[in-house]
């Protein structure tokens, strides 16, 4: 049985903000599976990209969510915690990426803080948490996991102070230009053309996807569109709204079937304990 194909968009986050929310809404109804909303701007001046996804819950209902987060400037505890709210808002539609100027200087801090987000993305059981008025149980201690993570970058005990997220692990894309850690965190591989031998290695000893970047602008798009090779693209355009209108009728893509953003992406459910 053929893989459906991934499609996904990314958003500048310096757009007006009524523009963005008709550029979301555009590529929702066309069908599109995710937008990525990157945490940099040519110019400098943009949206931060966790409030935007906290506004555009509100104003979507079906397609995935990936801000760009900035690790150097936030700490797992309350990223995680961040996250796993935004995944409630959204009804799991969220997933997430570093920025490379985030990861480059510091990788070994920035395997160490997804490390981190990962353990406290589980810190409850299922049902764990009942809130029942009549017998008094806020939360049940047997299904409780505290972390207790000491290491050379953080010392977060935790649990997190949020019931576990729709999807538990919210996705997480990661550049292919810092393999290492791409290959051992992301659920899904983004790509530009290099490092692609380690994708594939990747996946076929786990469960990820691998993406494509892809500008609309490209003579070998409607090529590159279909490769084999990988999963599915990320459309890079200036004018996201045209491209959606007049382009993407013609490429023949199959929405996905709706629910969270692992389903969208065709990854599996997260049990308990990763």
């Amino acid at each position: 049985m053929t893989r459906r194909r991934i499609l996904g968009m990314e958003v500048s986050p310096s757009l007006p903000y009524p523009d963005l929310v008709q550029a979301v809404r555009a590529a929702e109804d066309a069908g599109v599976d995710f937008v990525m909303l990157p945490d940099v701007a040519p110019s400098g001046v943009k949206h931060e990209a966790l409030a935007v996804v906290a506004a555009l819950s509100t104003m979507t209902s079906r397609i995935g969510l990936v801000p760009g987060v900035s690790l150097a400037l936030n700490d797992p505890f309350n990223l995680a915690r961040a996250l796993a709210t935004l995944d409630h808002l959204t009804g799991g539609r969220v997933g997430w990426f570093a920025p490379e100027d985030a990861v480059a200087p510091q990788s070994d801090r920035a395997a160490e803080f997804l490390d981190v987000v990962r353990g406290l993305h589980d810190s409850w059981d299922d049902g764990a948490i009942p809130r029942d008025k009549m017998s008094g149980l806020f939360f049940d201690r047997a299904g409780m996991r505290v972390l207790s993570h000491a290491g050379t970058h953080f010392r977060v005990r935790g649990p997190l102070d949020v019931p576990t997220s729709p999807q538990r692990q919210l996705p997480f894309f990661a550049d292919l230009s810092f393999p290492e850690l791409a290959e051992r965190h992301a659920d899904v591989l983004v790509t530009s053309g290099s490092h692609e031998d380690v994708a594939i290695r990747a996946r076929s000893e786990r469960d990820i996807r691998i993406l494509r970047n892809l500008d609309a602008d490209d003579p070998r798009f409607a090529e590159n569109l279909l490769d084999p090779a990988v999963d599915g693209v990320i459309v890079h355009c200036k004018d996201l709204s045209g491209f959606v209108r007049d382009a993407l009728p013609g490429l023949g893509h199959q929405p996905g079937p709706g629910g969270t953003l692992r389903a969208l992406l065709g990854l599996a459910e997260v049990d308990c304990h990763v």
